[in-house]
């Protein structure tokens, strides 16, 4: 995870002191970093207010997600947050 955080840290235009292998983005990448940035912050504005607003609406879909994990893990394993999705094949039945 440490090695993501030059790349992030160039993407967001943050400057490290004592990293000068990080160069900066040039426009228009380095509006990126700032968009996602907002985007993030109004993700997280709407799910606090659609939490104040309707907790259970929330509290639902935070329990369709674990049955959907716990429904599609096989037996014996368990369940990992953003684990990667096996598509089935021709001879597997979505009905199993």
């Amino acid at each position: 995870m440490a090695a993501f955080i030059p790349a992030w840290c160039s993407g967001a235009g943050v400057r490290i002191p004592g990293a000068s292998f990080i160069s900066p983005l040039t426009p228009p990448l380095s509006y990126m970093g700032p968009a996602v940035g907002a985007w993030m912050i109004l993700g997280v504005a709407y799910l606090i207010y659609l939490f104040a607003r309707d907790r259970q609406r929330i509290t639902q879909a935070v329990m369709q997600l674990a049955a959907n994990a716990v429904a599609h893990t096989g037996p014996g394993t368990a369940p990992l947050p953003a684990s990667s999705f096996a598509p089935r094949t021709a001879s597997q039945s979505i009905c199993t």
